[in-house]
This record gives C-alpha cells, sequence and structure tokens, in this order.
C-alpha cells in the first residue's frame, strides 16, 4: 500500500535505524561509534548572560488588537527578517489541550516496542517511528527517536499512522492538529500584512495546505559533547510551531556570524521560524535559518515541531507583490510536490536544498497540467439534465473528481446512485403541483397517530443519569427497554456541547443554501454516492425523494473522498471535524451502555466499534405544494451499527413504524438527539434489539433540515452475533460477514424496509 501511497506523499524515504531510546536504557559508559559525530563547534555557543542574542517574543493578542497591533507587526517583521525566530505568547492555543498533548506523547514514546513497531518507518516512507533523511549505511546518527507523520490534509495521512494512534492520544492530536492549522494561517496572514502581500494571495496558497508533525525524543547521554540530537539544518516547509514539552533546554539557532544561541523555552510559549518554502515566497525578506538539538547526560527531552506549507497543487515561487526591477525574482517557480521530491531525495545538512531552489538566470515558468475532457467514448451522464440544477461533465473540476473516484470506490463502503436534478432548485420555482417523478404510490397517512396519544411518544434517556453512580441501574433498564420495544429513544444531557451543536446547524443551513455554481464542486458522481445529490436511486424510472441529501463518509481519515470533507468550506470543515469527534465518542460511550445490559462483555463491543467506520447524512426537505403526494425518505431501516440525529429546526416530519403499521411522529426536542438501532446492533445482539423501520415526511410551509451520524464496526471487522448471546436455547439467528461484504451487498439494492436484513438471516431460523 504504501509505495502506492508515496507517489502522492510529500514525505521522502529513509534506511531504518535502531531505537536510540532503547539503546539509552542500556545504561552505556561510552557512544558506539555510528552515533559519534565529528567535532562540534560547542565552543561557539553564546554565553546565557548574552541577554542580546535572545530570540524575540512575540505576543499574538497584541498583534491582533487595534491598540498595539501595528508596534507589534513592527516586531514581528523585525523578529522574521533579522532572525528567522520567535517565541510565540498569549497564541490562544488552549493551555489545557497543550498538556495533554505533552503528557500523551510522553505515554506514546514510552510504549513498549512490541506496541511501538506497528508505527515504525518501512523501507518505503519516513513516516514514523525512526529517523529521518539516513541516505547510506554509513552516515553518522543522530542521538533521538523522532516519531513522523503527516497529518493534513486528512486523504494523504498514512493508514496505519494516525488513524491508528492509541486512545485517547489520537483525538487529542487531531484537535491540535486542527488549532496548530488555524494557528500557522493567522500567523502567514500577520506575515504578508507586514511584507504589504495581498492576503487573498497567501489565503490562496495556505489555506487547504499539507501538515506534518514530527515528535523528537532525545534520551540522555553518557558523552553529549560526541553527539548530535538532530543535525543543523533549515526547515523545508513554509512555517514551523515547536512545543518544548519539557523545560529541558536544547534547541540552539546559528546566527550571522556562525554563533550557536540556545533557545530557552518559556512557558506556555510555542517556538516560531521561518521555513525555506517561506524564504522562496518572500524573496528572501524572511530567511530559514539553521538550528539543530543538543543532549545532555542527565535529562531527557522531548517536543513536537509542526510544518505547514502550501497546498499540494499549488505553484511555489516568490510573490508577485514583491518583484520589481529593483528586486527580482531570486528564486524558480516549482510546484509544491516537485519541491518535496527533491528535497527528500537528499541528505539533510545546513540549508542545502534551498540553494538549489535559488534563480541563477530567470524564473521558470509553471508547467501547463493536463486537462481531463469528456469524450466520444465516455458520454456526458448529465445529458437531459437542467444544467441550472447540477453540475455538467464538461466541468474539468467534475472530471478529475470522476477519475479519482473510480480508483476510491473499491475501498469505500458507500455505493453508488444514478444522478438527479436538485430537488432544493425545483422548489424554488414556486410550483403549483409536483412533477410526476416524485408522485409516490399511496402513503399510508391515515395510519399516524394522533399527536395527543402520549403512550405512543418514544422514551426519553438521560445520559447523564445512565452514567451516574446513584441512577444508573435505573436509567440502564430504561435504556435496554427502549433499544429492545421501540429501537428509538431520544437522548438528553448528553454532554455535546450546545454552542457546537448550533454551530452545526447553522453552518449546515449555509452549506444548503450555497448556489449551485459552489455545491457543483461537492456533487454526487456516477461512481460514487457521496456527495450532494439522493440516494439509492438504482433506475431512471424509480420514484424520487423529496429531498436533497449531502452524504459522506468521515471516519476513518483515510477513507475520505479528497474532494469533499478536506475541501468543506471553511468554518464548516473545522465545525464538523469536531462534530465528528465528539459522535464518535458519544456512540462508543452508548453502544457499551447497551452492551453493559445485555451482559455482553465491554472489551469485545470496544474492539468492534474502537475505530468504527462513521457516516454522515446531511438532509434538507424543502416545502411542497402537495406533501400529501410525496415523500421526505422512503421508509427504511438504518444498515449501520447505531445513527445518532439531530435536528437541525423544529420542524417535525421523522415518523417510525411501530409494531400494529402505525406511523409515530417523533416530536424533536430541544438540544436533544434521537438515537436509534441499525442492522448491524440487530446482528450483533442477535436480534433483541431490533432495527426499525423510520421515514420521513414534508409539509407545503416549512423546510425542515437534519443530520444523522451513522456509526458501523471497524472495516476489517467480522459482523455476527456476539458469542455471548448464543446459547442452545438463542442459537445464531443472522450469519457472520465481513463489514466490507456487508456494506458491498447492501449498497447493491434499492432502499426498501428493512430488506437487507432478510438477506442476513439463517435460512433455517424459524422466527
Amino acid at each position: 500500500m504504501e509505495v502506492t501511497l508515496k507517489k502522492n506523499n510529500p514525505s521522502g524515504t529513509s534506511i531504518l535505524v535502531p531505537s536510540v531510546q532503547e539503546l539509552a536504557k542500556q545504561k552505556l559508559s561510552s557512544v558506539p561509534p555510528r552515533y559519534v559525530q565529528p567535532q562540534q563547534d560547542h565552543d561557539l555557543v553564546i554565553s546565557e548572560a548574552d541577554h542580546a542574542l535572545e530570540i524575540p517574543v512575540i505576543d499574538l493578542q497584541r498583534l491582533l488588537s487595534t491598540e498595539y497591533g501595528d508596534s507589534e507587526l513592527a516586531k514581528l517583521h523585525h523578529a522574521s527578517k533579522h532572525w528567522g525566530f520567535f517565541q510565540l505568547v498569549n497564541h490562544g492555543v488552549s493551555t489545557c489541550l497543550i498538556e495533554k498533548v505533552k503528557l500523551e506523547m510522553q505515554d506514546f514514546f514510552n510504549l513498549p516496542m512490541s506496541e511501538k513497531k506497528k508505527y515504525w518507518q518501512s523501507p518505503e516512507h519516513m513516516e514514523g517511528f525512526g529517523q529521518a533523511f539516513v541516505q547510506s549505511e554509513d552516515q553518522k546518527l543522530d542521538w533521538a527517536d523522532i516519531f513522523y507523520m503527516l497529518t493534513l490534509p486528512n486523504h494523504m495521512r498514512v493508514p496505519h499512522l494516525f488513524p491508528q494512534l492509541p486512545l485517547p492520544f489520537r483525538e487529542t492530536m487531531e484537535l491540535y492538529s486542527q488549532e496548530l492549522k488555524n494557528l500557522a494561517i493567522v500567523i502567514i496572514t500577520q506575515m504578508a500584512k507586514a511584507l504589504k502581500i495581498e492576503e487573498e494571495e497567501i489565503r490562496e496558497l495556505f489555506e487547504d495546505g499539507i501538515q506534518m508533525m514530527r515528535m523528537n525524543y532525545y534520551p540522555p547521554c553518557p558523552e553529549p559533547e560526541k553527539v548530535i540530537g538532530l543535525t543543523p539544518h533549515s526547515d523545508s516547509v513554509g512555517l514551523t510551531i515547536l512545543l518544548q514539552a519539557n523545560e529541558v533546554e536544547g534547541l540552539q539557532i546559528r546566527k550571522d556570524n556562525g554563533i550557536w544561541a540556545p533557545v530557552k523555552p518559556l512557558s506556555n510559549a510555542f517556538v516560531i521560524n521561518i521555513g525555506d518554502i517561506l524564504e522562496i515566497i518572500t524573496n528572501g525578506v524572511y530567511q530559514s535559518i539553521e538550528h539543530r538539538s543538543t543532549v545532555n547526560n542527565k535529562k531527557e527531552r522531548l517536543s513536537i515541531a509542526t510544518f505547514y506549507s502550501p497546498k499540494e497543487d499549488a505553484m511555489l515561487g516568490p510573490s508577485q507583490s514583491l518583484i520589481t526591477e529593483q528586486t527580482p525574482a531570486r528564486f524558480k517557480s516549482v510546484g509544491v510536490m516537485e519541491y518535496y521530491e527533491g528535497f527528500f531525495a537528499q541528505k539533510l545538512t545546513g540549508k542545502s536544498y534551498i540553494d538549489v531552489e535559488t534563480n541563477v538566470n530567470s524564473v521558470i515558468g509553471n508547467p501547463s497540467s493536463e486537462r481531463m475532457v469528456a469524450t466520444e467514448d465516455h458520454p456526458s451522464p448529465w445529458n437531459g439534465v437542467n444544467p441550472s440544477f447540477f453540475p455538467t461533465q464538461g466541468d474539468t473540476y467534475y472530471n478529475n473528481i470522476r477519475a479519482m473516484e473510480v480508483t476510491l470506490k473499491k475501498n469505500s463502503p458507500s455505493g453508488t446512485s444514478i444522478l438527479v436534478p436538485s430537488v432544493q432548485e425545483l422548489a424554488k420555482q414556486k410550483l403549483s403541483s409536483v412533477p410526476p417523478r416524485y408522485i409516490q404510490p399511496q402513503q399510508d397517512h391515515d395510519l399516524v397517530i394522533s399527536e395527543v396519544d402520549h403512550a405512543l411518544e418514544i422514551p426519553v434517556i438521560d445520559l447523564q443519569r445512565l452514567l451516574s453512580t446513584e441512577y444508573g441501574d435505573s436509567e440502564l433498564a430504561k435504556l435496554h427497554h427502549a433499544s429492545k420495544h421501540w429501537g428509538f429513544f431520544q437522548l438528553v444531557n448528553h454532554g455535546v456541547s450546545t454552542c457546537l451543536i448550533e454551530k452545526v446547524k447553522l453552518e449546515m443551513q449555509d452549506f444548503f443554501n450555497l448556489p449551485m455554481s459552489e455545491k457543483k464542486k461537492y456533487w454526487q458522481s456516477p461512481e460514487h454516492m457521496e456527495g450532494f445529490g439522493q440516494a439509492f436511486v438504482q433506475s431512471e424510472d424509480q420514484k424520487l425523494d423529496w429531498a436533497d441529501i449531502f452524504y459522506m463518509l468521515t471516519l476513518p481519515n483515510h477513507m475520505r473522498i479528497p474532494h469533499l470533507f478536506p475541501q468543506l468550506p471553511l468554518p464548516f470543515r473545522e465545525t464538523m471535524e469536531l462534530y465528528s469527534q465528539e459522535l464518535k465518542n458519544l456512540a462508543i460511550v452508548i453502544i457499551t451502555q447497551m452492551a453493559k445490559a445485555l451482559k455482553i462483555e465491554e472489551e469485545e463491543m470496544r474492539e468492534l466499534f474502537e475505530d468504527g467506520i462513521q457516516m454522515m447524512r446531511m438532509n434538507y426537505y424543502p416545502p411542497c405544494p402537495e406533501p400529501e403526494k410525496v415523500i421526505g425518505f422512503t421508509p427504511h431501516s438504518d444498515a449501520v451499527g447505531l445513527t445518532i440525529l439531530l435536528q437541525a429546526n423544529e420542524v417535525e416530519g421523522l415518523q417510525i413504524r411501530k409494531d400494529n403499521g402505525i406511523w409515530v411522529p417523533v416530536k424533536p426536542l430541544s438540544n436533544a438527539f434521537v438515537i436509534n438501532i441499525g442492522d448491524i446492533l440487530e446482528i450483533i445482539t442477535n436480534g433483541v434489539y431490533q432495527s426499525i423501520e423510520h421515514r420521513s415526511t414534508v409539509n407545503n410551509k416549512k423546510e425542515r433540515l437534519s443530520i444523522a451520524t451513522f456509526y458501523s464496526p471497524k472495516e476489517d471487522a467480522m459482523l455476527g452475533p456476539s458469542q455471548s448471546l448464543i446459547t442452545e436455547q438463542t442459537p445464531a439467528r443472522f450469519k457472520s460477514v465481513g463489514v466490507m461484504e456487508y456494506y458491498e451487498g447492501f449498497f447493491a439494492q434499492k432502499l426498501t424496509g428493512k430488506s437487507y436484513i432478510d438477506v442476513m438471516k439463517i435460512e433455517n431460523h424459524h422466527d
């Protein structure tokens, strides 16, 4: 797999070497020859008393303020131009998050080697535990272990690294990654302001940039004067944000006179430095600076460097704002991936690669890129569809997505669906009647219960009570009853921030209100169901729902479609990243409580669901002139493990089918989630908990919005009844199959009722 990934990854390769952390545990009296460096210039380190050579400190809060902004911007400009390094205080990243990163990184390096080997480098890829830039077997090694990984964009992550980090470290790093991306963009845009570069130019380069992280562990050394923690080098990236995880000094920067200046870490500060890419973009006004790490004989040192660079398809070169006759371009222009390919092909030393990029005579022009267009052999699937309702295949952007998705389809649990027009756009035409394609066979509207029948209101579970010592048992009994006899319940006091929920609602509304010219970037393709459109449309004469949906796979990260989640507009993407993590955690809490009620071992459920598949479906139901003739969403059960639904406005529409065939409306409670059992949980519980058919109806006055989050077992799991529930009296009622095989079968059919759960039943079992 990694050989394939390597082509589209900005990381290089490095020869595999032993762990220095393990070596240091041997209580050596001398250093092995492979680590003994040529004479280091230790005598050129400045005295601690020389305050004139302490790196500058920038206060981000002052920088962004009206009162002090100009003076702090001048300090930032001076620090970037004359030092290339500064410490950043009042940066806005939560102290709590920073402390979690420090503690959990320490725990990660302290894992036993049997665990660490899961995350070790391979000969094809530099990412993982090991050392970087080892190009030959006789090369001198650093006195350090590093853990290096690409963190953003999500689709470039190596599947066995970030997505498989142990919990809670993975979730902590997900939050830290987003926070530091935001911080990097703030710093870079302030630098652009200081240089009078248009903010839009810099944002275009960096908004969806590449982020990499390198965690560094420097063990104590018996002869620190003979080794180096990290070879002197400049960073090849745009901007580096370093967190020193303990108060042990070691980082040194090289000043113009060749003297090494130690960096004394300030509490709760980041050390920021200019990388080679920013030197190129600023045409040498801001310069990347050589730095190194030293070690000592008493204390270990830990740090984490976060590197941020332009997006993968950007062109690198000096900003046009800075090029004049008096200041011509000093560097070539190259593509980002071409730049990294060159950088990682060499040994790390000094500023060697920035010299390769220096422009000797002229600026090299941008290489032309091949365009993908429709041909006679591949006619447009959009023929005959109103072009104002969704995109055409003549669109180059769409064609690139289509080509990419043919490849992705094999490893995704999502199926395909025939492309259909936007109902939201259709509803804007103020129709007096419904087009025939949307008119359903007679719906059983007369079988909807009266609102006053309180005996048929779905149960409400209080998660706070469920997890408490005092009320836990009684609430667990309520959960068991709701799951067994209803398959649905509303969840209150669930612990997900009200602020986050309100952001999701508002930003989802804005997303559906994007103009079609923007929405086409996120449309379904014939090869893939994910994106805007409808699901499970299997034929051209199939009746359509009165709804638009936006469907996407959200976890694990490596299965995300590159043009969907990673390209959602900001701040919606960041909001959904947080929401995705919160709902994953919530799903696992609910599922483990269900396991407790059924006396299934918690470990069995955690093993199935801990690294599970999460999908989201956002639903938009516009008002309809003849609501009695249409359906918002066809009656169905969910194929997944657990569904968590957020009703984004207080408009009713969701209905569930009870045993007697009556449809029960769900009245949304404020700030509650609607939870329902999916087919997979019915299989795992051997039918004790059952998935329930439900549907969505519409009205003629108000739009309705909701977002369903589906959570299922991990992609390589086997699905089948829990062994804890199988006895002679209660034999297995369902087959066992792999998760991906299960989804392949499910998505191959039309959505209707509980048809697929019947396929999974063991034929000789009599209900």
